[in-house]
């Protein structure tokens, strides 16, 4: 039978990370075990099936690190004004960054600017996808540097996917 797998992404700090990985280590399990028995403790079946799962209708925010911890992500916050003017005028609903550029790993030499684009349902569309490579040669101007963009419904891959998911921050939401 083949084996079937769902990514579920979450976000903890590194200490909590750390305490997991040693208690999997010192029981000889995986962390995927230790977290399955965990929440089958925390909350019977019956209980979960009673809940109604809602998809989140804001956005969340967690004071980031000081912006000189994450030079890719303060680069950003820098231009935001312009980047609010180029995605109004490309028809965007949302921008989000991701990437090393809203982490800690982000180098100026060699990192480039991953972004998420969603686009208004009546945005205009281009031929061979112009939208995204004009507002692409926009930011990456702005940025002054390499800008990577997509739309999230292309990410295939349930990694990157989750990934993406995971750490990305909004920059930019149509009002």
């Amino acid at each position: 039978m083949p084996r079937t797998a769902r990514v579920v992404a979450f976000s903890t700090t590194p200490e909590m990370a750390e305490e997991i990985d040693c208690l999997a280590a010192r029981e000889g399990r995986t962390r995927s075990e230790l977290l399955r028995e965990a929440v089958r403790a925390y909350q019977s079946k019956a209980e979960c099936a009673s809940l109604q799962a809602a998809e989140p209708t804001g956005v969340y925010a967690i004071a980031p690190p000081p912006a000189a911890s994450l030079p890719g992500l303060a680069r950003v916050l820098a231009v935001r004004q312009d980047i609010a003017r180029a995605c109004a005028e490309a028809g965007v609903a949302r921008l989000w960054a991701f990437g090393s550029a809203v982490r800690d790993d982000f180098d100026a030499t060699r990192s480039d600017f991953d972004f998420l684009v969603e686009f208004l349902p009546d945005a205009p569309r281009k031929p061979w996808l112009g939208e995204l490579t004009d507002l692409r040669e926009v930011l990456s101007g702005l940025l002054e540097g390499p800008v990577d963009l997509g739309e999230m419904e292309a990410l295939r891959n349930p990694h990157v996917r989750a990934t993406a998911e995971a750490e990305k921050v909004l920059v930019y939401e149509h009002a």
